[in-house]
């Protein structure tokens, strides 16, 4: 048994300790969190109206969440690469760009999307809903890459390199490869904060804003801003409505989120 093994056999009752306090921690936060708010919440409503607008909520999230994607990925992938790959004022200028992106709230997004976008086309639309949820996707993305990068094994590339392989066929054939699954991870985990990301798509969509309609198919309504309207309407099933559109929208979250978190071995 080496030392390392017998550090590590000292540390793990400590280690199994405090992830159970951990977990017991969370799980009293979760119940005093449901006990509060228990009285207030309504059973969901399975009506064929709110199904309808559960469809049509999902269905316009996927739209914009997909657009975003495919603007906000290959963006990120593409200044993480650079910036790892190159150097120079302009490297740091993407790294700089990028973590004060990722660090800016999603309200402040909104609104510059709103006074950019929005207000130049004199109104919202699905397309300034994607752009919004764009510029939350790509720093995540970016950094990601980053990070991943810098974790990738340097005898890899000296290996390609070795093989005769170009920068460019190095890096597109061999790193990025290496990488792909924990990208695929990362843009789980960051489709999950896009979909559930709501302060944006109130400032930038067309969707149900003074309407209040988010069953008009012509509309459309994402998760969050749909939940938002009915829980803000009057009447005993608008909150019931609401309240089934946020139990959809925690399930999908909770759903990305999980397969975001799923680990693969050692490279």
């Amino acid at each position: 048994m080496t030392a390392d093994d017998l550090r590590y056999k000292r540390r793990r009752p400590s280690g199994v300790i405090m992830t159970a306090l951990s977990v017991a921690s969370v799980g009293a936060l979760a119940l005093t969190i449901v006990a509060l708010a228990l009285p207030f919440m309504q059973p969901p409503d399975l009506s064929p109206q709110t199904l309808s607008v559960v469809e049509n909520a999902l269905s316009g999230s996927a739209i914009i969440v997909v657009l975003a994607l495919l603007g906000g990925v290959p963006t990120g992938v593409l200044v993480g690469v650079g910036v790892a790959e190159g150097g120079g004022a302009t490297a740091r200028l993407a790294r700089a760009a990028s973590d004060v992106l990722a660090a800016v709230p999603p309200i402040v997004v909104g609104f510059v999307v709103y006074a950019t976008v929005v207000l130049a086309v004199h109104g919202g639309s699905t397309a300034a809903g994607a752009v919004a949820i764009g510029c939350l996707v790509a720093p995540a993305v970016c950094r990601a890459t980053l990070e991943q990068l810098a974790a990738t094994p340097a005898s890899l590339r000296d290996a390609a390199v070795a093989l005769g392989g170009t920068r460019a066929r190095v890096v597109a054939f061999v790193l990025v490869r290496s990488i792909a699954p924990d990208l695929v991870r990362a843009v789980s985990r960051t489709t999950a904060r896009a979909v559930g990301a709501g302060a944006p798509l109130l400032f930038v969509t067309a969707a149900v804003a003074g309407s209040g309609d988010v069953a008009d198919a012509s509309r459309v309504a994402a998760l969050p801003t749909a939940a938002f309207w009915l829980a803000s309407a009057p009447g005993v099933d608008a909150g019931a409505r609401a309240n089934t559109v946020a139990l959809v929208l925690v399930l999908v979250v909770a759903g990305l989120g999980v397969l975001g978190r799923r680990r693969r071995g050692p490279r």
